[in-house]
């Protein structure tokens, strides 16, 4: 991971995937410019998060379980965190203004969770709606992974 010199201070994240279960693997994702952000994804022994560093300050925002989407009009950040060590899924939503990124409301899905495919995390649609690909539990639980055919979308709107 290369070394950033921000305004305020020099940030250094080093990976140390020797070390196995304590051990951090940083990858460098890109950037959201349109909330000035730096993306960094941490791969730990049993779990991921995505950091989210101002491009100005390095002062890191927040740190997701799965990669944030800015809503179309930069207003907003939604998550949905398929974490699996707490057996339901949730979304979380956030708002975003010129420096500070808030939590708004978390909610959990317990019938719920991600196609087990690449890229399966949400998208925003020209309607203004989050889309996320879902499968419920009960098809899940019948036909394991050969389950295709069964994804829904949960459609959200933030007022």
């Amino acid at each position: 991971m290369q070394q950033r010199q921000f305004a305020s201070k020099q940030r250094t994240y080093v990976s140390e995937p020797e070390k196995e279960e304590y051990g951090v693997d940083y990858e460098y994702i890109g950037q959201i410019p349109a909330i000035n952000k730096y993306v960094i994804r941490a791969i730990y022994w049993e779990s991921l998060e995505y950091i989210l560093i101002d491009r100005t300050s390095g002062e890191e925002s927040i740190r997701p379980n799965e990669f944030p989407h800015l809503s179309p009009d930069g207003k907003f950040l939604i998550v949905f965190d398929d974490d699996v060590f707490k057996f339901h899924h949730e979304v979380e939503l956030y708002t975003v203004n010129e420096t500070t990124i808030e939590p708004i409301v978390n909610l959990a899905f317990a019938n719920w969770t991600l196609p087990e495919e690449p890229g399966s995390s949400g998208f925003w649609g020209k309607d203004g709606y989050f889309y996320i690909p879902v499968i419920h539990r009960n098809y899940h639980e019948v036909y394991g992974n050969e389950i295709k055919d069964k994804v829904q979308y949960m459609r959200i709107k933030i007022l």
